[in-house]
């Protein structure tokens, strides 16, 4: 009884407690008989507390379950519990799973029962199982994966790594994680590690390349990519990347060649064949008809000569450059210039270039145009889609150039009115090697289709994008765009 209460009424109050508890809750005689049931019971199992009263409990759970289950022992205990899971044979068929306690209160006077109850656990089950299972597959992968893996808390102290990471440093799985990731760099660069712990910690993925320190001393190259957990421990995935930089330093080994062995002797045939053409020129003029048609067909033959070997040139120029791009050997040199300066002056000179070609210059009303570019590389990219526009179209057409400004974005194209572009060309027409078909005007001044993988580069490097606008018989408006420079550029 409870102290100021009336008698029976908190008798009354514990019977209404457990009327409507959500757990089930089940009187048991000592052999397992089912005296009471609490109306939550039909909610869990099926079965109306009617049903039940007067079966075994055990008649309900599977057997092994039972079994586990501490039962004699239990009845040889007064006041003692035992907690256990167990599978519950629901009215429907159906196991389910279930968490419960059994508490041996025989001897109390008032109950004289083994009280049971019991709640069903199946779906947090399925969730925990398939987490589990979750887990299985993670820890598989991560230890299967080529690449290195492992956690660290944010003081640098390892907490779980995989065999590739072990293969990397040399180091077993128990040593590494006695040690600290600074234990794995060199003392001149653990400066630049705890800078970009520091970035990690506020929520970027920072990508760096490592000159790892391995068990034995020695130093291997690799590339590693970390980031911040929403559990607070920071995650780096390591590859070894001693192959690729090997791959890379004999590709610059091949461009120094190319450059000698290439670049060189074409240079001394434009030499030679600017000689012969100023030769030429300072003959005596009088010489009979016949030398002078054998003259013209000698200097004609000349400047198809220099004509082909300068396209020769440009090609090497391009492999060039696309080959340090590769090798990462392709810098910008930045500085303020204004782009309405510079779309002018390389409108200007093309216009010269190709005299018989019309241009149309379509500037803003403003003067100024502040970009920080590097301003040959831009040039370049200007120039390759003139050159485009101009071979591409018919040459009575009119070639347009612009530049246009929105917000804090410069946009410069070039438009022509040349056969236009299918869907699947414009999709493929930034790629290395690609080019249209059919062209207007190309002759023999074929590329090798890397002017616009090098100008998409070029843009790119300065955080811009390229596009392209095309129909078929509507002609082509190449374009780029880039952010303008907050200071002003002088012109």
């Amino acid at each position: 009884m409870v102290y100021g209460e009336e008698p029976g009424h908190g008798e009354r109050r514990f019977h209404a407690l457990i009327e409507h508890s959500t757990d089930a809750i089940v009187l048991l005689e000592r052999d397992g008989m089912i005296t009471y049931t609490s109306p939550s019971t039909e909610r869990i199992t099926g079965y109306t507390p009617e049903e039940l009263v007067g079966t075994h409990f055990n008649d309900l759970i599977r057997c092994e379950d039972w079994e586990h289950v501490a039962w004699h022992d239990l009845l040889d205990l007064p006041g003692d519990f035992v907690s256990f899971e167990f599978r519950m044979r629901h009215k429907n068929g159906s196991w389910r799973r279930m968490e419960g306690t059994l508490t041996n209160l025989l001897d109390d006077l008032t109950i004289s029962a083994l009280v049971g109850s019991y709640r069903d656990i199946t779906e947090r089950k399925v969730v925990e199982e398939r987490l589990e299972q979750n887990e299985e597959r993670y820890r598989v992968l991560v230890e299967q994966a080529s690449d290195g893996i492992f956690l660290t808390d944010v003081q640098g102290r390892f907490i779980d790594v995989n065999m590739a990471v072990c293969a990397l440093s040399g180091y077993s799985h128990d040593e590494l994680l006695t040690k600290n990731i600074a234990d794995l760099t060199r003392e001149e660069d653990r400066e630049r590690l705890f800078r970009g712990r520091d970035v990690l910690l506020t929520g970027e993925i920072l990508r760096s390349q490592w000159l790892m320190k391995r068990k034995d001393g020695s130093l291997i190259r690799t590339e590693l990519t970390s980031k911040l957990l929403s559990n607070g421990y920071l995650q780096g995935i390591v590859r070894d990347i001693s192959e690729r930089k090997d791959a890379e330093r004999r590709k610059e080994e091949f461009l120094g060649m190319v450059s000698h062995e290439l670049r060189s002797p074409l240079t001394a045939i434009m030499g030679y064949l600017e000689i012969a053409q100023l030769s030429l020129q300072q003959l005596p003029k009088n010489y009979s008809s016949e030398v002078d048609t054998i003259l013209k067909r000698t200097e004609m033959m000349l400047a198809r000569a220099n004509q082909q070997v300068s396209i020769e040139s440009r090609l090497v120029e391009d492999l060039l450059e696309v080959s340090r791009m590769e090798v990462h050997r392709y810098e910008l040199s930045l500085k303020a210039c204004n782009l309405v300066t510079v779309v002018r002056e390389v409108a200007t000179q093309q216009q010269q270039i190709a005299h018989n070609r019309s241009f149309e210059l379509f500037m803003p009303t403003r003067e100024q145009v502040p970009v920080l570019i590097d301003e040959d590389r831009i040039r370049q990219v200007l120039i390759n889609y003139l050159t485009n526009a101009l071979r591409y179209s018919p040459e009575d057409s009119a070639i347009t150039v612009g530049l246009t400004v929105e917000d804090t974005t410069a946009r410069v194209f070039v438009r022509d009115q040349g056969p236009g572009l299918t869907q699947n060309q414009q999709e493929h027409i930034w790629e290395r090697f690609y080019q249209v078909e059919a062209s207007m005007n190309q002759g023999d001044e074929g590329g090798l289709g890397l002017g616009l993988y090098i100008a998409k580069i070029i843009i790119e490097q300065h955080g811009g994008q390229v596009g392209v606008e095309s129909e078929i018989g509507r002609g082509s408006t190449f374009w780029f765009a880039m952010p303008l420079a907050s200071e002003p550029a002088r012109a």
